[in-house]
């Protein structure tokens, strides 16, 4: 097979990068690069071929088995429940990795026209039907109201935005904006903390790129400040390394993967922008990746006792959530001062080298394998080695 160098449209991408004079912009073109690999896919990369691929074959059997009738009770037979919001969280994702295939370089769904014209239909289908600014969140679970969805249609809006109309993405942004109004806050008898809370403030800070809403923008960035913290009872990061959500379970590997990734990438993206996150605590990021991560993988596995229900899904195991994990760090090396930065990318080299149940390229995107790919590649990185040492979490035992 030839060679192919990808380009999502190098030239448009770095202007809006580095000379657009709309920050907005450039924070949504950086986000979109998140989630279809940027400008440094290459496809001859036997792991990267197979997974673009995958997004193809994934995204045909979706927009294969999606409802087109008028008379249709749902987008998809499965999901054809008026009072299950669970079901709504899973019609938006399809329709969110429809829309990844049709954005992302490499497979032949990029750029359909047919694929665009079912994704726009059946945004406007779940809108009218399922999710909007218009219904009240009277039944289901209160997360895929307030954190599922959003998070699938914020990516939607961005992968979409040059096709959208502005009345659209209007409308789409106003449905998170009825559900996700505060990030700050929970609209159920449950606190916004942890992994809850960074899940709503990138729910809130997408919308508000999108639509380029400043205030709700920094109202999202100051949602994040609590997190940074060290707690003593209770939800969060312990000075020990231990890791709680919901109130007394130990989770660094459940709730504390989507944390440490979430975190990772939103510090990414707000880097040098309008919005930068300036809180001091922000370096406890740091001291996450070695007190609380570090000791609980072994192997490129994070450790059954500290995942929570996660061991009870199929979907999930023990090499994926270290996997998870380890990507998140590598992003994290990205922005961290240097010699922590090399600390981590020598702890993730060593995950996936040393990891002899799950490879390196299983699962993450295009953008993640894309950075494993380098880091492993790069002879200057040495890998960590085995880790000695005695760690006690208190505050999960």
């Amino acid at each position: 097979m030839a060679r192919l160098q990808i380009k999502t449209s190098i030239l448009a991408l770095a202007c809006a990068l580095s000379c657009h004079a709309d920050p907005f912009d450039s924070l949504r073109l950086k986000w979109r690069a998140l989630l279809v690999g940027g400008d440094r896919v290459d496809d001859s990369i036997p792991e990267i071929h197979s997974q673009l691929a995958a997004i193809e074959t994934h995204a045909r059997g979706y927009w294969r088995s999606m409802q087109k009738t008028p008379e249709r009770d749902g987008l998809w037979n499965e999901f054809s429940s008026p009072t299950s919001s669970s079901q709504i969280t899973s019609a938006w994702s399809r329709l969110h990795y429809m829309a990844l295939a049709w954005a992302t370089p490499g497979q032949k769904l990029f750029g359909d026209p047919a694929l665009l014209a079912s994704i726009r239909e059946g945004m406007s289908w779940m809108e009218q039907h399922r999710y909007s600014a218009r219904v009240p969140e009277e039944y289901g679970n209160w997360w895929d109201w307030e954190i599922g969805t959003p998070l699938a249609i914020d990516d939607l809006l961005v992968l979409l935005y040059d096709r959208l109309t502005p009345e659209e993405i209007a409308r789409y942004a106003a449905a998170i904006d009825r559900f996700v109004p505060d990030p700050r806050v929970l609209r159920v008898k449950t606190p916004s903390t942890g992994a809850n809370r960074v899940w709503k403030c990138q729910g809130a800070a997408l919308r508000a790129i999108v639509v380029k809403d400043a205030m709700k923008q920094q109202l999202a960035v100051d949602g994040l400040d609590p997190v940074f913290q060290y707690v003593t009872s209770g939800d969060g990061f312990y000075e020990d390394g231990s890791y709680i959500q919901h109130i007394r379970h130990p989770y660094t590997g459940g709730y504390g993967n989507a944390l440490i990734a979430d975190i990772a990438n939103l510090l990414y993206l707000l880097a040098g922008s309008n919005w930068e996150v300036r809180n001091p605590a922000r370096v406890n990021v740091y001291r996450w990746v070695f007190d609380s991560f570090q000791p609980l993988i072994y192997r490129g596995a994070m450790m059954d006792m500290v995942r929570g229900r996660e061991v009870s899904r199929a979907g999930s195991t023990d090499h994926a959530t270290g996997h998870a994990i380890a990507a998140a760090i590598l992003r994290i090396s990205q922005f961290a001062p240097p010699d922590q930065a090399r600390r981590m990318r020598s702890m993730v080299k060593e995950y996936f080298l040393d990891d002899s149940a799950l490879k390196w390229s299983a699962g993450g995107s295009i953008e993640q394998l894309m950075a494993v790919h380098t880091l492993l590649a790069d002879q200057a990185v040495p890998r960590r080695g085995d880790l000695s040492g005695s760690w006690v979490f208190g505050g999960m035992d």
